[in-house]
């Protein structure tokens, strides 16, 4: 297949015109989205479709994707339809000096909408700045269409992230070191600064030192120039602002005189003073308007800036954070946030509608409640899943029930006494009984004399089927040992179908 001119009009995108004959001889059930491998001599990419419109035996490319292939006008390429697995780790290394003070997590995953597959090795441009695909899990080649991928930025200098003690480097994790004595970075060169982990760290002088609290984070560095880890005990000197060990000795015999000295903020430097002028001096604008030197932009830019992008916790899509008023910073909301938060969603317990963005103090009043619940009372016999005022539930006491005078209840316990005499000598007859103390269910008749000695102490009357599929329901739920046998049985009794989910609604816990 011969390659077309390419398109200048089209740029950041991995999507080509391929020809209608391709579209003609795809399969009736073909697995979407479509992406094609494309080989020359020079190497392959995979890519995405925009249109079917380009003539027959020839495809059209963005710039970008001719740029990877390295290949000419009417250069023959193989194209070969594949599926990818998606995509959960990329890696990508700048090749380009870019603004650190730019959040490029955000800008990365905005201009990844319009790609289709990634491949390892891949050249991208995005938001003006030359990326190579470094890494990629879980293969060489994935698809980024409806995935959820962790982006990591590799800093474009750093081959090898093990660094040593004494060894001058751009960055890299700290290895091989003494953990009983303290660390210091020696920043040599006109850096912007030098990120330990989340903090940045800002070193604009010729050489600065540095503590590092945590060796085991990552040390990478902003700028030309250059780190080295030091573990002997250094002081950093305030007139040369050197490391050295011996600061008195030092002192006595410091010449250091400065190239220069700032006349907006005293401050002192070798070499080049537009280094120090273009980071402390120079007024930069933000995207929202708002006017400030390199250090204060970049944090304006990763806190309260309007047009930061965020992902807002109730769409899930990224948005910008809009200007926080007072209502809005304590409650620890973007504006947008707190606008989004304002529509409605029903409780999954109370059915009530409740603002999406006081879900949570609503789900933790009904967390209160459950806590403070009392423990319900079950019928006392061992089949019997119901709740009962007195001992027994109404349907097991209904049996028992007699309108005979009986001021002292031993008539009633008589009849008790007679119903499991009747159950461990002949049985209920009952298939589905599971009742420990009746004939049918152990397979065993007694005779009168013998049933006599192995009367319960309780109750253990034979139950409905339904009944005991509940009762065998709640004591497999108290068997995981998670809730007391009341709280399984209330709910084998009013939710069968799917305890699990009541249980962890409404009932305590043990442990609570």
């Amino acid at each position: 297949m011969l390659l077309l001119p390419a398109d200048e009009a089209v740029s950041g995108t991995d999507k080509v015109r391929l020809p209608e004959e391709i579209l003609r001889g795809l399969p009736e059930e073909v697995q979407y989205p479509l992406i094609f491998k494309l080989s020359c001599r020079a190497g392959y990419v995979h890519v995405g479709v925009r249109e079917f419109t380009a003539p027959n035996g020839t495809i059209a490319l963005p710039v970008g994707i001719r740029e990877n292939l390295h290949s000419g006008i009417d250069e023959r390429i193989t194209i070969e339809r594949v599926a990818l697995p998606k995509g959960t780790d990329v890696a990508l290394r700048p090749l380009d000096k870019y603004d650190m003070a730019i959040d490029w997590k955000a800008q990365l995953e905005e201009s990844f909408r319009s790609y289709t597959a990634l491949t390892k090795g891949q050249t991208v441009s995005l938001a003006g700045t030359r990326f190579v695909v470094e890494k990629l899990s879980p293969a060489d080649a994935v698809c980024i269409i409806d995935t959820d991928m962790e982006l990591e930025m590799v800093d474009h200098h750093a081959e090898d992230r093990s660094i040593q003690v004494g060894q001058q480097t751009r960055g890299g994790v700290l290895v091989g070191y003494d953990r009983s004595k303290p660390i210091h970075l020696i920043v040599r060169g006109e850096t912007t600064g030098v990120s330990v982990g989340t903090q940045t760290h800002f070193a604009a002088r010729k050489v600065k030192l540095l503590t590092m609290e945590d060796p085991d984070l990552e040390i990478v560095v902003h700028g030309p120039g250059s780190v080295e880890a030091s573990q002997d005990d250094l002081q950093e000197c305030p007139t040369c602002g050197l490391p050295v060990q011996a600061l008195a000795l030092h002192a006595a015999r410091c010449r250091w005189r400065a190239d220069w000295t700032c006349a907006k903020c005293d401050e002192q430097g070798v070499g080049s003073i537009e280094w120090h002028n273009q980071v402390k001096h120079v007024t930069i604008a933000c995207t929202c308007g708002k006017m400030g030197d390199y250090v204060a932009l970049l944090t304006h830019r990763a806190s309260d800036c309007p047009d930061r992008l965020v992902i807002c916790r109730f769409c899930k899509l990224r948005q910008r954070q809009g200007v926080q008023d007072a209502a809005d910073r304590l409650s620890g909301m973007s504006h947008h946030e707190a606008e989004c938060g304002g529509r409605t969603s029903d409780c999954d317990i109370c059915k009530r509608p409740v603002k999406l963005r006081n879900l949570e103090a609503h789900a933790r009043i009904h967390e209160q409640e459950r806590l403070q619940k009392p423990t319900p009372r079950i019928c006392a016999n061992i089949n019997c899943v119901h709740l009962a005022k007195d001992a027994l539930c109404s349907e097991c006491a209904g049996p028992l029930y007699s309108t005979q005078h009986d001021p002292d209840g031993s008539k009633l316990r008589s009849r008790i006494r007679r119903r499991h005499l009747a159950q461990l000598v002949t049985g209920c007859g009952n298939a589905w009984c599971r009742n420990v103390k009746c004939a049918t269910a152990s397979g065993e008749t007694m005779s009168i004399a013998t049933a006599a000695k192995h009367l319960p102490e309780g109750f253990a009357f034979c139950v409905s089927e339904q009944m005991q599929r509940k009762r065998n329901l709640a004591d497999r739920l108290e068997c995981q040992g998670e809730y007391d046998i009341a709280w399984c049985c209330r709910a084998a009794d009013i939710a069968p179908e799917n305890p699990s989910a009541w249980l962890s609604r409404e009932a305590r816990r043990k442990n609570d």
